[in-house]
């Protein structure tokens, strides 16, 4: 009996390494962004700052960034430059719009970080190993939700807010480290 119990305790561990950090079913909510200068300039500004320190954490090379300005957001792409692996998404009410379940989002600035696909699977899959260096943001991620960016609204993100005044550099290593999955 004792041995049964351990496997089924093995096959456990094993399906629940295999899930979603967060237990979502799908992004029910799809931003859909407007040209990045139609947000306020703080917004903006503090966007932008973030996206630049990230860039600055790796290593310059014209062939291959992955740091792109795509319709309305700051992209980091994946290692194959494939696939998103994050977002800095501003948010105002008045400029860029939901489709599909409003979430309430207050104005700001958001990091966005891949909930699915190949990118998505790694980003798990590190965060799995007890010696993550970016385990803080596990516990700053909205629980069971994701969300997803128009018009790909089959690609899935995590999130978290920025607060306002907070240092961007351990936020810049995160995206860095999402340019590399």
């Amino acid at each position: 009996m004792d041995q049964n119990r351990r496997e089924r305790r093995e096959v456990s561990l094993k399906r629940r390494a295999q899930m979603a950090l967060f237990n979502y079913s799908s992004a029910v909510s799809c931003y859909r962004t407007q040209d990045i200068t139609k947000y306020r300039p703080q917004l903006f500004g503090q966007a932008a700052r973030l996206f630049q320190l990230a860039r600055e954490c790796i290593p310059p090379d014209p062939v291959d960034d992955h740091f792109i300005i795509w319709e309305g957001s700051f992209s980091i792409t994946d290692k194959y430059r494939d696939e998103t692996s994050a977002k800095i998404v501003i948010f105002e009410r008045n400029v860029g719009h939901w489709q599909g379940q409003d979430p309430g989002w207050d104005d700001g600035v958001y990091v966005w970080v891949r909930a699915n696909d190949r990118s998505g699977r790694e980003f798990e899959k590190a965060a799995r190993q007890s010696d993550f260096k970016h385990g803080w943001v596990l516990d700053r991620f909205m629980p069971n939700r994701a969300v997803s960016v128009a018009p790909n609204p089959l690609e899935h993100f995590y999130y978290f807010r920025i607060d306002s005044g907070e240092d961007l550099t351990q936020i810049a290593q995160l995206l860095t480290f999402c340019s590399a999955l």
